[in-house]
């Protein structure tokens, strides 16, 4: 997502400034290799990209899966990502693991995009599984965008 960040910074004209919100990592290692990035891509870009560290969440310990424990990580820093996005934010850019953060900028009114790297066949899917939800009744699924059907036992349970 940063490279891509880059990429608009080059393609505006200065018209652009760009913050990244960093949230603190769950594990010691994690930390270490997310502020090693942290500090090269800082040395790289000087001041056209501003990292600001989030403050530490309590981590959750219960958790039933890593679905669970990032969705409630993520969940837990709404509230500082609503105040790093108080000021004036012309939009805000999550990836897949971030959507609990859509209700802050909801609240605050500032426009959101959903940054979602894969290929376009998964995208199809991932556009579609609500509409499934609602309607999967037979062995074969039509995804508009894959060029074949496919199988239903291919798609993972929620039970």
């Amino acid at each position: 997502m940063i490279e891509f960040g880059k990429k608009l910074l080059r393609t505006s004209g200065g018209a652009l400034s760009l913050t990244v919100l960093v949230m603190p990592a769950p594990t010691a290692q994690a930390a270490s290799d997310i502020a090693d990035l942290v500090r090269r891509e800082e040395a790289t870009t000087g001041d056209d990209i501003r990292f600001v560290w989030l403050p530490a969440v309590e981590i959750p310990t219960d958790h039933t899966g890593i679905d669970e424990f990032i969705s409630r990580v993520v969940r837990s820093h709404v509230p500082h990502v609503k105040a790093a996005i108080a000021g004036p934010v012309a939009a805000l850019v999550v990836d897949i693991f971030c959507t609990p953060a859509l209700n802050a900028s909801r609240e605050l009114a500032v426009p959101t995009y959903m940054y979602f790297t894969s290929c376009a066949a998964m995208l199809a899917l991932f556009l579609r599984l609500p509409a499934l939800d609602e309607e999967v009744d037979g062995d074969l699924l039509e995804i508009p965008g894959l060029p074949l059907p496919l199988p239903a036992s291919a798609l993972p349970t929620t039970t």
